[in-house]
């Protein structure tokens, strides 16, 4: 016996049904991935202004987390960058954290990066925070160069780091947990 063809109503109640259905499983995703982007934000001190995300990452394991992100640099930071350096972030720097309120311990330093003296991968931020991200090509040598070359300008958070390089007109954030 031939099977009768669907209505049309049929079909488009079908599709609706497909479309929430798709919906609905994207929208946690996009929740996440908006509420990752803004708690970066808010981690950076507020005297870096951040613009558009370049690239942003987050490996969230059973003991242990990394994120990173690199945001380009809002037009008024970098014309405050390029002319006074770094007295444009240590004049207006942030002393507490916007995320938890509490006093951030470090200031701002100048580039290049010396890892601490007789500490590990695991010891030295840094190094340990771009070892547990995915950065790669040209992006990857943009902050080798900033970080271990002159010219940009990092502060140590608490079990985060920014980094500030005005010349590539980014700003990066590492953070381990």
């Amino acid at each position: 016996m031939p099977v009768a063809p669907r209505s049309r109503k049929a079909n488009i109640a079908w599709a609706i049904v497909l479309l929430a259905c798709v919906l609905a499983a994207c929208w946690p995703r996009y929740a996440f991935v908006t509420w990752r982007d803004e708690r970066i934000r808010l981690a950076i001190p507020r005297e870096v202004g951040v613009g558009d995300a370049v690239w942003v990452y987050s490996d969230i394991g059973l003991f242990s987390a990394c994120a990173a992100a690199v945001y380009e640099l809002t037009p008024e930071t970098l014309a405050r960058l390029r002319a006074a350096g770094l007295r444009a972030l240590t004049e207006s720097m942030a002393t507490h954290s916007r995320v938890t309120g509490r006093p951030i311990p470090g200031g701002w330093q100048a580039t290049p990066y010396v890892s601490p003296d007789g500490a590990s991968r695991g010891e030295d931020l840094w190094a340990y925070a771009l070892g547990c991200t995915p950065l790669d090509g040209r992006l990857r040598e943009t902050v080798d160069a900033a970080l271990y070359g002159p010219g940009a300008y990092f502060r140590l958070l608490d079990k985060a780091a920014v980094l500030v390089a005005p010349a590539a007109g980014i700003v990066m954030y590492v953070s381990l947990d």
